[in-house]
């Protein structure tokens, strides 16, 4: 199937995301062959959607020779510029049959992209389990670029992952046109009413399928969770703030800041090193106490203490105090008290515990151990988080 030749540019031209259609790119490669809709790719949906979408057009009909080894030249194209562990997760999920089990794995935006390259390649898969790891907005939408291509996938869990209304949008506009999926888990995520709406509608007409969207996380919880500055990051940004460093490109620098305006500037900011645990969603079992323990080895000072609980419902989360308990590196209790939410908003509650209010947290060192046992209510938590933030002692 041969077309005019004639230059690419002007075959796209105003051509989108948006209206660059499968339909529409039918209608290209039946104008001017499968081969230059082929290498004017880059300005359509990249790689390897733009893939999918031709290989849908081409079929039921052969692809030239010509054409499948610009498809190859792409792949490894694609494949050269992931990192080992995307390569790891792309060749795994490549060559997976049947169930596939990748929850708790930490596998983040840029792992969920190598996954979901690998789902457009696989034809044997049908059952993949992704929760618990992270992959937020960008990751479910690359998820669900891949649904839009793969034929085999039935069973689907998504549940954990930090996804918003963007993500679920996206999910809702692949399910229009997967048919073959039947089970999709996407409770504990941060979905709200446009989201789980997009999604409710996308699945209507479909019989026998299964969705779970319960019990949502609050998206704030997400964004009031600190941020874990590396060892290197921190003493970067301390030696920035108290050198006077040039700034690239600009005509002035930095003020040569004094060491103590320096600490506090990045004490306002929170940029600390530090060490984190969460739960999420109480099972059957018996609630366990979240707890963190400071490294050993450098001299440390701890900065404060964040607990942060989201809730199934908002009754009464300021009267719930969080039971803290702070042992040395022996083992040895030094410190027990109820601390009640110094900030609330609908149904999260938070307490920041400081050094001048908690005398304790001043005497906190290497190998310390921070524990919160379990609300009275845990059953109605769906989310908790404790975060011990530290510098290097100077």
């Amino acid at each position: 199937m041969e077309g005019p030749q004639r230059p690419c540019a002007p075959i796209f031209g105003g051509l989108s995301a948006q209206t660059g259609s499968e339909a529409r790119i039918t209608q290209l490669v039946k104008d001017h062959g499968p081969l230059e809709v082929a290498l004017f790719k880059p300005q359509l949906y990249g790689t390897s959607a733009h893939l999918n979408r031709l290989r849908a057009a081409m079929e039921p009909a052969p692809m030239p020779s010509a054409f499948n080894h610009v498809l190859d030249v792409w792949s490894n194209m694609e494949l050269s510029s992931m990192t080992e562990r995307q390569r790891e997760l792309y060749d795994q999920v490549k060559n997976a049959d049947g169930e596939l089990k990748l929850d708790g794995n930490r596998i983040g935006e840029a792992g969920a992209q190598a996954i979901a390259e690998a789902l457009k390649m696989n034809t044997t898969l049908t059952q993949l389990d992704l929760q618990l790891n992270q992959i937020g907005d960008e990751g479910a939408q690359a998820i669900a670029e891949a649904l839009r291509a793969n034929t085999t996938l039935t069973w689907l869990k998504l549940s954990y992952n930090q996804i918003g209304d963007a993500g679920a949008q996206a999910i809702a506009e692949a399910l229009k046109v997967n048919k073959r999926m039947t089970l999709l888990f996407l409770h504990y995520n941060c979905i709200d009413i446009f989201g789980s709406q997009a999604i409710d509608k996308a699945c209507q007409d479909k019989r026998k399928f299964r969705l779970d969207l319960r019990d949502q996380i609050n998206p704030l919880a997400f964004s009031l969770l600190p941020r874990l500055a590396s060892a290197g990051d921190s003493h970067t940004v301390f030696g920035m703030l108290t050198s006077g460093l040039e700034l690239e490109n600009q005509p002035a620098c930095l003020p040569l800041l004094p060491t103590e305006i320096a600490e506090l500037i990045m004490d306002k900011a929170h940029y600390w090193q530090g060490v984190q645990n969460t739960n999420r969603l109480w099972t059957d079992e018996r609630p366990s106490s979240l707890k963190v323990r400071l490294p050993q080895g450098d001299l440390i000072r701890v900065k404060a203490i964040q607990v942060l609980r989201d809730w199934k419902r908002p009754n009464n989360i300021g009267d719930c105090a969080f039971d803290l308990t702070v042992r040395d590196e022996k083992g040895a209790v030094q410190y027990e008290c109820a601390v009640h939410p110094t900030f609330v908003n609908w149904n999260l509650a938070l307490a920041t515990i400081w050094p001048a209010s908690h005398p304790i947290v001043r005497q906190m060192r290497e190998g310390w151990e921070v524990q919160i046992r379990p609300s009275k209510f845990a059953r109605d938590v769906i989310f908790e988080s404790l975060y011990v933030g530290y510098v290097d002692r100077q």
